[in-house]
């Protein structure tokens, strides 16, 4: 799959976890270099092959509870509860029909939990100290 279809699939994707944070008043941004793509490019950076977004920890908790119900069929969550070797400490939403070889994964075979992603990163609010 190339990179202009991929993308596709991943805007998606945030279309169904955006549904599913309106419906639930799920808060949630884009970040990283999607953020930098919307602002510098109004889209896509030409060569990243992720979007990537963020919600304060309560919503990120929120969302994998109610996503796990909520979420279309043809989505799956991914993270380091369900996936051994997921090394980070974000939540990937796959897409189930599509297969994304990451690095370091590339003997994995096609099996419906290997698909393009979009990243959910959580936030932790922390006190200043004075």
């Amino acid at each position: 799959m190339d990179l202009d279809r991929a993308k596709k699939v991943m805007v998606e994707i945030l279309v169904e976890i955006d549904r599913i944070c309106q419906k639930n008043d799920i808060d949630y941004w884009v970040d990283f270099g999607t953020l930098l793509g919307a602002v510098r490019h109004k889209g896509f950076i030409p060569w990243d092959d992720d979007i990537d977004i963020s919600m304060p920890r309560e919503d990120y908790n929120k969302f994998l509870k109610i996503a796990q119900t909520e979420l279309n069929k043809d989505y799956s969550l991914h993270n380091k509860l369900v996936d051994t070797r997921n090394y980070i400490l974000a939540t990937k939403v796959r897409d189930r029909k599509s297969i994304y070889v990451e690095h370091g994964r590339e003997g994995d075979a096609p099996n419906g939990a290997n698909g393009i992603f979009v990243d959910i990163f959580p936030v932790d609010r922390i006190q200043k100290r004075h």
